[in-house]
């Protein structure tokens, strides 16, 4: 999308010419942003600094021969941000919409947010809130210093980074959980994984690092990989950004990685296939972020993050497509949904009902 496109969808907006696609989008897009300081800017001013920023994202584009997505939503957000009078005409809209639609919603949740539980091999907990945990190394002296297993815990509404002792990180998200022994990184190092996880593993030539989850395990020695490993998902999925990987279940079978392929391991066989990295770690990012997706998906995801569980006896057949943000309340979530979908929710307490 280029400078004058990104200005007509502004217009169109204004004059009331959107499709609903398009309306949902941008309305989406201003939900993530926060208020400018400067309320308004002139033409001039406006048409300097969208052709600043255009000019920079084209030399990064020039340089890197392609600009990841993440820089991309937020390079678009900053080219929208600049027409002011748009901003705030849509804050209108959605504030008159979002008022009528909260009344009809009832309750509202909030977004999840950094938090876990740290329990060390002596049973001992400890509350993580904001920052990083770093992994504790064993005390040397103590007789009991290889007995033992750390677990750290992400609950429904939460999300956490730790840092192993090995340097490797990793980022759980919601209702997850890993768990590895006192003797990690002496010998080799593995780690078990409920839930999802993405890791940043330290390379390591001599000592391989594993993740069990289930019925599999993903052997590396130094890469960035995702796995999807929640029980009630029917499939383990393995996603690998950088390096290579080997995965393989219970029953032998071994599948090795690129970048940009994903395992898919059922109860039958294990495969791959190419996949949108963008759509697997938006979730690192901050984002849901839904291609082709059920409604059954989308709400799953909805209720790992926001703790709500989903009560509907029959789940309409729809498929959804966007980018959402995390960090914004659940009624705001619906919202945007409704107007894509021609669907009505509503929550009772932390329950996710079809408003009919």
């Amino acid at each position: 999308m280029n400078k004058h496109q990104i200005k007509e969808l502004l217009r169109k907006y204004e004059n009331g010419t959107c499709s609903d696609l398009e309306k949902a989008q941008l309305e989406t897009w201003y939900l993530r942003q926060p208020i400018p300081d400067k309320l308004y800017l002139s033409a001039s001013e406006l048409d300097t600094e969208l052709s600043k920023i255009w000019d920079s994202l084209e030399q990064e584009y020039n340089a890197d021969k392609g600009i990841p997505w993440k820089k991309m939503v937020i390079a678009a957000s900053i080219l929208f941000i600049f027409s002011i009078g748009f901003y705030y005409y849509i804050g209108d809209n959605i504030k008159k919409t979002s008022i009528a639609r909260e009344e009809t919603i009832v309750a509202d949740i909030e977004p999840g947010e950094n938090k876990a539980i740290y329990t060390a091999p002596s049973g001992k907990q400890r509350v993580l809130q904001d920052g990083v945990f770093v992994a504790p190394l064993p005390n040397e002296n103590s007789p009991s210093s290889d007995a033992g297993y750390n677990t750290i815990t992400t609950p429904r509404g939460g999300q956490y980074e730790v840092v192993l002792a090995d340097g490797t990180h990793v980022w759980l998200n919601a209702a997850s959980s890993l768990k590895y022994s006192n003797t990690f990184n002496d010998v080799e190092r593995t780690v078990e994984l409920t839930g999802e996880a993405y890791f940043e593993v330290k390379h390591m030539p001599d000592k391989p690092f594993k993740v069990i989850s289930q019925n599999q395990t993903v052997k590396v020695l130094g890469t960035h990989f995702n796995v999807n490993s929640y029980e009630k998902e029917p499939d383990i999925k393995t996603t690998l950004l950088e390096g290579a990987v080997e995965v393989s279940n219970d029953k032998g079978e071994l599948i090795r990685l690129k970048p940009g392929e994903q395992s898919v391991n059922t109860a039958d066989m294990i495969s791959k296939r190419k996949v949108s990295v963008d759509e697997v770690l938006a979730w690192k990012s901050g984002f849901f972020h839904f291609e082709n997706a059920s409604l059954e998906t989308v709400l799953n995801q909805l209720s790992l993050w926001y703790d709500v569980e989903v009560d509907i006896k029959k789940i309409p057949r729809r498929k959804f497509n966007g980018i959402l943000p995390r960090h914004v309340k659940l009624s705001q979530i619906f919202i945007m949904m409704e107007k894509t979908s021609g669907l009505k929710f509503k929550v009772e307490e932390r329950r996710i009902l079809m408003d009919n």
